[in-house]
């Protein structure tokens, strides 16, 4: 009796053991990653600098822009849609303000506490296609940062655009929307 409860134990344990190789493969991590290929960016608060962030959705097109200068001037984008007639049309419009100097001292902070600069070039989810994207794109002078992530979002790039929206909504209030003579 006791032999046959040993065959039955070890079989059990081989069903879970299969069980579980099954379920790793099929679900196996779907995170294709594109790493950085050049020096690590540093920003440096006293050169001129430029941040653009911003997300899209695909296949649809369209999205929202932010860009914010080193003197503080904001330039924000956002797509619309129009229905002519049953025909969809993406439209863009834009606004520009300019944040105080005591905002734009955070700036730096905001780039460097969240850890963005760690993150590799892009970060896409191959088993997800639900058309959203984030970016950020750092250039200062010749160096550039971007970060492009499709489906998947790691922490730090959420937690970077989040703080400058927080940054952003705090001063850029009563905003007048115009059409954007381009797409941005």
């Amino acid at each position: 009796m006791r032999s046959r409860r040993r065959w039955l134990f070890a079989g059990l344990l081989l069903l879970v053991a299969v069980g579980v190789e099954v379920y790793l493969v099929a679900f196996k991590s779907s995170i294709k990653i594109d790493r950085d290929r050049g020096p690590r960016f540093h920003l440096d608060p006293n050169q001129p600098y430029e941040i653009t962030f911003g997300e899209g959705w695909h296949p649809y097109g369209g999205g929202k822009r932010t860009t914010i200068s080193h003197e503080g001037h904001v330039r924000m984008a956002r797509s619309t849609n129009e229905y002519k007639q049953g025909t969809r049309s993406l439209l863009w419009e834009q606004t520009t303000f300019t944040l105080p100097h005591e905002a734009m001292t955070g700036v730096p902070g905001i780039i460097d506490s969240t850890g963005v600069l760690e993150l590799h070039a892009s970060y896409v989810d191959t088993n997800t296609f639900d058309g959203k994207s984030l970016y950020l794109w750092l250039k200062q002078g010749e160096r550039t940062k971007k970060v492009s992530c499709r489906q998947y979002f790691p922490k730090e790039l959420v937690g970077c655009i989040d703080q400058f929206t927080t940054l952003i909504s705090k001063h850029g209030t009563r905003l007048k929307w115009e059409p954007a003579p381009e797409v941005p």
